[in-house]
């Protein structure tokens, strides 16, 4: 195969079956019961199942196969395979994924590598870490640091050797490079000139001061101790100075005429040589490069517990992150992050509910004119991508749902053991659940597929912070249930027939609550806790996200909290895992008991928790009718967002036209 590597170095590589090859981008395959999907990442390593001319079949670390066209990996510039074998990776791209345990091969010896590379590669096993090391290449280098003929080189005993040796792989490892600037030579040059003048400028001040007074001229430092030596005459008034020494000091040009400022100044010219340690300065804050902030913020990424393969990339846009603890192919986490002016950027963990803004510990150096009409224009660019990304995924979501069936049966529902409630089946058979917001419109769409190891998706760029979708019509006073998954809420809404809403995550409970407060503030609100047990009692524990999100959410809105109770060996976090343990039955008789100690009464009636044709008809014909509307507005909006970006772009050109006459450029 003519391969190339993600550093872009060919190679021809020979693959047979039963080989594991190691993939470099995001790659769909199409699995045997004809559908396509996502197959791996950069990173990803796979057994080769078999090969022919149209592309190859690999299977998963999970057991899954899936057919991949050589099409689908050829690199467009080169058109080469992306591929190398998966058995090993240089450390270069190993930064940052953790393993169980791994091995650092070093043939040619430690001198390649660094801190900054053998840290991040070396420091997340979670058991071992193996370093095997040339001995030959390490003992040259030791050589080669003695002085030449140093007696140590051929007299050092073999334990003396192996210790210099271990010495020299650990300053290698530990090792952090920094080039110098031409710029931090001239401030420590201007520095050094600067105390030279203020030093010789106070000697020259104080002499001349005791020059107009009787007695000894005062040493400018202390007095010299005695030695019984003649001293030496005193200088006549208004005679220079000569210092001992190979240089001599001049008086300045403008020299105080009278006792009275020679005085004043000799005073200030004392304060300006006290000792170092007397003389409090403010220190110089090196300016931040963009490789520090990313190092910065890689550290701040992995605190918060993402993975990310390689530096992140800080462009303002949104990227997902796998997760410690997940699967390789969860991606419940994000970052974003930008280098414009100080940078700083945000952070998402949606498995430990760590949601956080990260600033960098020290500023960039000062900005040009340039500089700064290249970051607006950035900043202009992805906002408008972003506006623009949203109003094509509500585009595509309502064609999505427009297009898409009533849900009779599917296997989701099958295996949750709840109604469809409304949701619909799209073309590929992903059951969609719609996202709204608080006026009805549109905006996005979950797909649920049939594969139980499918996963949940929403639309790319599509709105997700306040959409919600409902089950069964909220009435003025009447309880409202809220709570993330659609199968958690469907379960909750058919065992008390109270209406329902669909959060799609706890990060979300708080705005979809104070949604429905603002629109029902009479009416019970009660959250359907997810319990992740589990999360505090891992190794390295992690917050109960789920029930933690719950009750803040009920504490601002005035809410109550139902929260699943499992026993240590139980598996499920959620009301509908509850079900699947304890049956419907026991369901129903712990929700009555937790809601009879709030006052509440559930609705049992034959008609709570249906929705009759009619009402569907009704619904979609209103659906149409807000769509239209919907649409007419979004266009409004984009026009009214197209003018307005014109005007700030106008008016900021005509500030930089000021600006520069005002310098005379």
């Amino acid at each position: 195969i003519a391969a190339i590597d993600q550093r872009q170095v060919p190679s021809d590589i020979k693959i047979a079956v039963g080989d594991r090859v190691r993939l470099f981008r995001r790659t769909n395959a199409r699995y045997s019961d004809y559908s396509r999907g996502y197959f791996g990442d950069n990173g990803t390593t796979a057994d080769v199942v078999s090969i022919d001319e149209e592309g190859v079949r690999l299977r998963r670390a999970d057991g899954q196969v899936g057919a991949i066209r050589w099409a689908s990996l050829q690199d467009e510039d080169t058109g080469r395979v992306l591929l190398s074998y998966g058995h090993a990776q240089t450390i270069d791209a190993r930064q940052g994924a953790t393993l169980t345990d791994h091995i650092t091969l070093m043939p040619g010896g430690s001198a390649a590598v660094n801190g900054f590379k053998a840290y991040p590669a070396d420091t997340r096993n979670r058991e071992d870490s193996v370093f095997i090391v040339s001995h030959g290449a390490e003992k040259e280098e030791v050589r080669g640091r003695r002085p030449l003929g140093d007696p140590w080189v051929a007299t050092a005993s073999e334990a003396d050797m192996r210790a210099a040796i271990l010495d020299n792989i650990g300053r290698n490892l530990a090792r952090k490079p920094e080039k110098v600037l031409a710029t931090d030579f001239l401030e420590g040059a201007s520095e050094v000139h600067e105390g030279a003048l203020r030093s010789q400028r106070a000697v020259w001040f104080r002499t001349q001061a005791a020059a107009d007074e009787p007695g000894p001229t005062p040493s400018p430092v202390e007095d010299p101790p005695d030695t019984g030596a003649p001293a030496a005459p005193a200088a006549p008034p208004g005679a220079p100075l000569v210092l001992k020494g190979p240089k001599q000091a001049q008086p300045p040009a403008h020299a105080p005429t009278t006792a009275a400022e020679r005085d004043k100044q000799a005073r200030a010219a004392k304060r300006s040589v006290r000792p170092p340690a007397q003389r409090p300065k403010k220190a110089k804050e090196k300016p931040m490069e963009a490789h520090e902030a990313q190092a910065e913020f890689a550290d701040a990424l992995r605190t918060a517990g993402l993975i990310v393969k390689g530096p992140p990339v800080m462009d303002g846009r949104w990227h997902r992150a796998g997760v410690e603890g997940k699967a390789a192919s969860n991606k419940s986490a994000r970052y974003r992050g930008h280098l414009d002016g100080r940078p700083a950027g945000w952070i998402t963990n949606y498995v430990t509910g760590y949601d956080k803004v990260w600033n960098a510990s020290r500023a960039p150096g000062k900005l040009t004119a340039e500089d700064r009409r290249a970051m607006e224009a950035r900043q202009n660019q992805r906002e408008a991508e972003k506006l623009a990304g949203r109003l094509k995924a509500g585009k595509r979501a309502y064609a999505i749902w427009q297009s898409s069936k009533p849900a009779r049966v599917h296997p989701y529902l099958e295996r949750k053991g709840v109604a469809a409630h409304g949701m619909r089946v799209d073309n590929e058979g992903n059951l969609v659940v719609p996202m709204r917001d608080a006026a009805g419109y549109l905006h996005n769409v979950q797909r649920i597929p049939a594969d139980p190891a499918g996963k949940k998706l929403f639309l790319g760029n599509g709105v997700v912070e306040g959409m919600f979708a409902t089950l069964g019509e909220p009435k003025g006073d009447k309880p409202i249930l809220i709570g993330e998954g659609f199968a958690t809420v469907a379960t909750l809404r058919e065992a008390t027939g109270f209406s329902a809403v669909v959060a799609f995550n706890s990060g979300n409970l708080m705005a979809v609550a104070q949604a429905f407060r603002a629109k029902f503030p009479d009416a019970p609100i009660i959250f359907a806790a997810d319990n992740d047990h589990h999360l505090p009692r891992q190794e390295k524990p992690l917050p109960n996200v789920g029930k933690e999100k719950a009750e803040a959410a009920a504490k601002e809105v005035g809410g109550i909290v139902l929260l699943p109770t499992f026993r240590e060996a139980d598996e499920g976090s959620d009301w509908n895992d509850w079900k699947a343990l304890h049956g419907a039955e026991a369901l129903a008789a712990v929700l009555e008991t937790r809601l009879a100690k709030e006052g509440l009464k559930m609705d049992l009636s034959k008609e709570a928790g249906r929705t009759t044709q009619a009402q569907r008809d009704a619904a979609r014909t209103a659906q149409r009718g807000k769509a239209a509307e919907q649409g007419k507005q979004q266009a409004q909006e984009a026009a009214q967002r197209a003018a307005t970006t014109a005007a700030l772009r106008q008016a900021a050109n005509e500030q930089r036209r000021q600006r520069d006459n005002g310098k005379g450029l």
